[in-house]
């Protein structure tokens, strides 16, 4: 089976008990280097509150915030791991008990339906998910989209969990090579799976 494997976004997440959301005001975003001038901000669709916020900048990376949890996804390559390892570089106080690095991909192909037999009239399936091991933790595969059969969506997510609370300035880890490792594990995998 040959399939067309495209990616269409990466992702950055740190789950922690306290991100400060309102930090991602434009001084910050540009003292850290994630964004240079306020020009990269859509503010139409932006907002900061003490409870969350969600910034949408001009390349169509998309930050949200809140207490608990930080999330960076952009159809740009390494935008949200770059965007991340500069946050985590100027907020090294923040514990942190979760990374995420993920990646969503599309997989085209005339002959989707043969990934499961869909001869079944009472049941369609919505999603199957796979789950590896790997060095510093876990990674899972999820396939999603079957009722469409021309094209199937593959989130990988690749989980760095901790034992216990640890600080941003303590990750062991760069986020930007590893990113671009997973990247190229991710899309080798895929193509191990679909050849």
């Amino acid at each position: 089976m040959s399939f067309e494997i495209k990616k269409i976004e990466s992702s950055f997440v740190i789950l922690a008990l306290q991100h400060n959301p309102t930090i991602l005001l434009s001084g910050f975003l540009k003292d850290s280097g994630i964004i240079d001038s306020d020009e990269e901000i859509n503010f139409d669709n932006s907002f900061v509150t003490p409870a969350g916020g969600e910034i949408y900048l001009i390349d169509k990376t998309f930050i949200n915030i809140t207490p608990n949890k930080l999330v960076i996804k952009s159809p740009v390559d390494n935008s949200p791991f770059e965007k991340g390892a500069k946050y985590c570089k100027h907020q090294t106080f923040v514990s942190y008990k979760a990374i995420g690095i993920n990646f969503k991909f599309e997989l085209k192909n005339n002959s989707i339906d043969k990934l499961i037999n869909f001869d079944d009239d009472i049941f369609e399936p919505e999603h199957v998910k796979v789950r590896f091991s790997h060095k510093k933790g876990k990674c899972y595969i999820t396939l999603k989209n079957f009722k469409d059969r021309d094209s199937v969506f593959a989130d990988f997510n690749f989980d760095y969990k901790t034992q216990e609370l640890v600080k941003l300035g303590n990750i062991d880890f760069d986020i930007v090579e590893e990113s671009k490792k997973n990247l190229n594990l991710a899309e080798k995998k895929l193509h191990e799976i679909f050849a």
